[in-house]
């Protein structure tokens, strides 16, 4: 399965710097890169569950200390209703994607809710970057 990530920032100015970026008054460059945090995600099918992964994070602390294994873990997890778009080329020219995708949030009446999550459909260490896929998710929910 793709790699998936959800993306977020912490602290007091987290809501307007999303929106800033956004509505492409901002860029990530202007943000803190302390501030953001992310979770990275793959999907796993059944018959995987909890059981298997606690199962084979002990087998494998078992064969050698590494230290990111404390960090993983099984999460069932709902998106629910969403918008997306696929950006095609380097990450570093995401956020013109991000803005037409906030545009048409707008746009049906919607705002968006939680994370920004991608969903990497190339892998940068064998793709040129101009040849990248990124399906760009925000969830959504009506405006009030």
């Amino acid at each position: 399965m793709a790699l998936e990530a959800l993306w977020w920032v912490d602290g007091a100015e987290a809501q307007s710097i999303m929106e800033r970026i956004a509505m492409g008054e901002g860029g990530m460059e202007e943000s803190d890169r302390d501030l953001w945090r992310w979770r990275a995600m793959i999907m796993q099918l059944p018959p995987i569950d909890g059981a298997m992964i606690e199962q084979a994070i002990g087998e494998a602390k078992a064969k050698k200390e590494i230290a990111a294994l404390d960090h993983l873990r099984y999460e069932h997890w709902t998106e629910g209703p969403s918008a997306q778009i696929m950006h095609i080329g380097p990450y570093a020219t995401e956020q013109v994607s991000i803005v037409a995708l906030h545009q048409a949030i707008a746009d049906q009446g919607l705002r968006p809710r939680g994370r920004h999550h991608e969903v990497y459909l190339g892998d940068p260490r064998t793709s040129a970057p101009e040849r990248l896929r990124t399906i760009l998710r925000q969830p959504v929910e009506p405006r009030s």
